[in-house]
């Protein structure tokens, strides 16, 4: 894919060039795939008098959303860039329910937000996955409910207490203080981007070329088709009596007075943010780096050396252009200048949003949230936010690891990532002794870790690797297609077990193991030989997680909430409902506990049943059950890591 030509002008500033033509290079920027959709039974509503519409909009606005964007100044020089601070948002507490503590990230763990507004002074506003939704408040963010678990990707205050918020399958929802209210949005396409005009009144923009008009709970379809080409519209943005749209296939669309016209905006990259000051341009960026200034009506042009990252969100900071990317990058502009903004992790913002009188703020992958500084980005989120696979204790300090060979290592100040030898994912972890640890992982990835490097040792094969047990012998990986590694590291050896797939998860010792896996695989593992057990109940599901109790009963948890306890007699069924379980250890009281998709965990108590746990972690994904020193600590997505003091007596 080409994004604009990157050839930086004297001085470093950007420049501009001419837009694109059909034939050009420029223009083969890549556009995203429409999915599939259905075709609604759409309510047309004609463009003759949306000029006056959106005048009387904007004046209501004005007087009620006064402080929405900020007022034109004058520019001052651009700032030189300065690292990312941390400054965690405050929480009530650092407790995650049933004496669980939160070790990362900091504040607790948060959703992943997809859609932010910033409406004005301490009007802040989040959406994102499974229906999640939050404001600011004075004790910091809180809930807002939404009535949905549909995902939401967009959302606009419509006055200080109320928004409107929009996401998959027509999804569009009134929020207040009250219980939410779900509007008709007359499609079940994705919904993007909203932009409120009114208290009463906003636009809505979505797949295969959807623009919608909202006027208190009534909602029509703008006739602009033939001007959207059914492109899928990823941004809004209202300016004076002109509503403009941009999307997919460089689509830019205005639509005023003489219907829905389109721009001319020289690229073929989707566009995926679309905004800018009062009084100046108007500003689009997107993907291969696409920056683009409206600079007459129907005349766009690209600037130049804004890099290759894709471009998410547009608004003004201020006396500039803030512009997000898919990098953890925040791109300054003012006019054809620009600097960038590190945020020290290379994960994309989903949105960005500011307002007069209010900090500019982001949102993106992880649960992450940061605002704006002057010449640098400000993390209110503390602590890596990546998918953690396995943790284990190295000199007393925790290691994790997970998705994209990430290993991060605690501190005095909490957990950071560390300089990894690797980009497999990683997901087993254990101990050689009390100086080293080995992580093993994707495409055959196995990494020693010692106290201040981690080193990619040689694997005898490209398979994927699960999980781990070591002694002083040597170690046991399990893995891809039933596939076994064994002995010292230095001398590994492979074999395969015969008509097994993918083996997940292992208990025991080198000489002595258990090992689940897919299609209800159930391995005992020995010194000289493996055999397997039957275990019909699991049949034809994946079992993801084994641990072994004090006795001969050990249990494994996996795909659908399934739980059997395995004994050397059979195997039968415990616990069969709700998301996939993940992981499976002994908890705090020494009794097993099993943690899975949304959060869930279950815990076995001495009657046979199982209890819900309910660990408040947003939703996020348990990956890991791990005993060390004198705790038990729960670790998944979104950087989560809890921790337990051990009741046991050990």
């Amino acid at each position: 894919m080409r994004g604009c030509d990157r050839t930086r002008s004297p001085g470093g500033a950007w420049a501009e060039r001419a837009p694109a033509r059909a034939g050009d290079d420029d223009a083969d920027g890549a556009a995203d795939a429409v999915p599939p959709v259905v075709s609604p039974s759409s309510r047309w509503l004609p463009i003759a008098g949306l000029a006056l519409l959106l005048l009387a909009s904007a004046t209501v606005a004005t007087a009620l959303l006064g402080e929405r964007r900020p007022k034109p100044v004058e520019q001052s020089a651009l700032p030189t860039p300065a690292a990312p601070r941390a400054a965690p948002l405050a929480g009530p507490d650092r407790g995650g329910g049933e004496g669980w503590r939160w070790l990362n990230p900091l504040p607790r763990a948060l959703p992943t937000y997809l859609g932010l507004d910033v409406g004005g002074r301490g009007l802040v506003a989040m959406v994102g996955r499974r229906g999640a939704a939050a404001r600011l408040m004075p004790q910091g963010l809180a809930t807002w409910d939404t009535g949905t678990t549909e995902d939401l990707e967009a959302v606009a205050f419509t006055g200080t207490r109320d928004a409107l918020a929009a996401g998959a399958h027509g999804t569009l929802v009134r929020l207040s203080d009250a219980a939410p209210i779900r509007l008709d949005a007359g499609t079940d396409r994705a919904l993007h981007a909203v932009a409120a005009v009114s208290p009463t009144e906003a636009f809505v923009a979505g797949d295969a070329g959807t623009l919608l008009r909202v006027v208190d709970r009534h909602v029509s379809a703008l006739d602009a088709a033939r001007a959207t080409g059914g492109a899928a519209l990823r941004a809004l943005a209202v300016v004076g009596a002109e509503v403009f749209a941009a999307g997919e296939a460089g689509t830019i669309v205005r639509v005023g007075p003489r219907g829905a016209i389109r721009e001319r905006s020289g690229t073929r990259a989707t566009l995926r943010g679309l905004g800018g000051c009062p009084g100046g341009p108007l500003y689009a960026a997107g993907d291969g780096g696409v920056v683009l200034r409206r600079v007459g009506p129907d005349v766009w042009r690209a600037l130049r050396d804004t890099g290759t990252s894709a471009w998410t969100a547009i608004d003004c900071d201020g006396d500039r252009i803030a512009i997000a990317g898919t990098h953890g990058e925040v791109l300054l502009v003012q006019g054809d200048r620009g600097v960038r903004l590190e945020s020290g992790a290379d994960r994309p913002w989903y949105a960005l949003s500011g307002a007069q009188g209010e900090r500019t703020w982001l949102v993106g992958a992880g649960g992450r949230v940061a605002s704006l500084a002057d010449d640098h980005v400000r993390l209110l989120t503390a602590g890596p936010t990546g998918a953690i696979r396995d943790l284990a204790s190295l000199g007393g300090a925790l290691v994790a690891v997970g998705e994209y060979g990430r290993i991060a290592r605690e501190g005095e100040a909490g957990f950071s990532e560390s300089v990894s030898p690797t980009r497999s994912g990683l997901g087993g972890l254990v101990a050689l002794g009390p100086d080293a640890l080995l992580a093993v992982g994707d495409d055959g990835a196995l990494v020693e870790i010692v106290a201040d490097r981690a080193t990619l040792r040689a694997s005898p094969l490209r398979q994927p690797w699960r999980d781990v047990v070591a002694d002083e012998d040597g170690v046991l990986v399990v893995g891809g297609e039933g596939t076994l590694l064994r002995g010292p590291l230095a001398a590994l050896q492979a074999t395969r077990v015969p008509d097994t797939g993918d083996l997940a998860a292992i208990a025991g010792t080198p000489k002595d193991a258990l090992v689940v896996g897919a299609n209800g695989a159930v391995l005992r593992v020995g010194a000289e030989r493996t055999t397997r057990q039957p275990c019909e109940p699991a049949s034809g599901r994946m079992l993801r997680g084994v641990v072994r109790g004090a006795g001969q009963e050990a249990w494994a948890a996996g795909d659908g909430g399934l739980i059997v306890a395995i004994s050397p007699a059979d195997c039968r069924v415990e616990h069969d409902a709700g998301p996939t379980l993940h992981a499976i250890g002994l908890g705090p009281r020494g009794l097993p506990l099993a943690v899975g998709d949304d959060g869930t965990a279950l815990e076995r108590g001495e009657d046979g049943l199982w209890r819900t746990l309910p660990l408040e972690v947003s939703g996020q994904s348990l990956r890991a059950v791990v005993r060390a020193d004198r705790y038990v600590y729960v670790a998944g997505t979104g950087g989560v890591v809890l921790r337990h003091v051990l009741v046991d007596g050990t």
